[in-house]
């Protein structure tokens, strides 16, 4: 079974919605796997063109991923990177915190797999 808890998410609530079908779980955690590896990559090109309409956007639907995840983490970076392309100031700061969230995120996936 994976881990429930661990410094990156915390799958308890999600656990607790699934009536502690392990079963169930799994296939919400492999839908995150299978879903958020393409939000990143729309999300990275999107800060590499400058695209803060798109920025917003995508941050906007990673943050719902990652809150079922349990990641408050990442929905605190996506939201800050939201907040950011919807103002369209301080959007230096995009690519530092994509970069974070994508370390971040590849750490996460590695303890989800394993």
């Amino acid at each position: 079974m994976t881990q429930l808890v661990t410094e990156f998410y915390d799958l308890n609530m999600l656990f607790e919605q699934v009536g502690k079908e392990e079963t169930s779980l799994q296939r919400f955690v492999e839908i995150f796997l299978n879903t958020v590896p393409a939000d990143m990559e729309t999300l990275k090109s999107s800060i590499a063109n400058n695209d803060f309409n798109r920025v917003r956007s995508s941050a906007h639907k990673m943050k719902s991923s990652y809150m079922l995840m349990g990641a408050e983490w990442a929905k605190e970076l996506c939201f800050k990177m939201e907040t950011i392309a919807k103002a369209e100031q301080e959007t230096e700061k995009l690519p530092e915190l994509f970069g974070e969230l994508l370390s971040n995120f590849n750490k996460m996936v590695k303890l989800l797999r394993s």
